[in-house]
């Protein structure tokens, strides 16, 4: 064989090693980012728990809609969401931040504020500048997760 047809082998071979070793870790990263919410520890705010008392706002749940699930909870004073383990509702979704909103209960009540997240959320196609004020009903968009506020 030809030293040319040598080095072209070889420059082949490294080149399939590279792909084989990126497709690799692609898939330990998407493992990685990928929590099963049943083996989650985290107590902060649980599912369905309507046990803890109301507050007298409209709006009190909120549901999570992810292409895979559909999950709701309960509204809290100080609620954060996204991608971060200390976030009250973890948002497996690659454009949420690691800390990209909260909710705050003032005078009755609920305000959802971006806290500067990258991307941003949105509302009706808008980008979501500022604190705004959640009515039953209202759709808030964070990369491809959808957060339904309800009674």
């Amino acid at each position: 064989m030809s030293e040319l047809a040598l080095t072209l082998l070889r420059m082949g071979f490294l080149a399939l090693l590279w792909i084989f070793i990126y497709s690799i870790l692609r898939l330990m990263r998407q493992d990685l980012n990928r929590v099963d919410s049943k083996y989650s520890t985290k107590s902060a705010i649980s599912p369905n728990d309507l046990s803890k008392s109301r507050t007298g706002a409209k709006v009190n749940k909120v549901v999570v809609i992810t292409e895979e699930l559909e999950k709701e909870y309960e509204l809290r004073d100080g609620m954060s969401f996204g991608r971060s383990y200390d976030a009250s509702i973890q948002i497996e979704d690659d454009y949420a931040s690691s800390k990209h909103a909260q909710m705050k209960l003032e005078n009755g009540s609920w305000i959802y504020e971006d806290l500067g997240s990258t991307n941003g959320s949105w509302q009706d196609r808008k980008r979501i500048t500022g604190p705004i004020r959640i009515k039953r009903g209202t759709t808030i968009k964070i990369g491809n997760t959808e957060l339904r506020f309800e009674k």
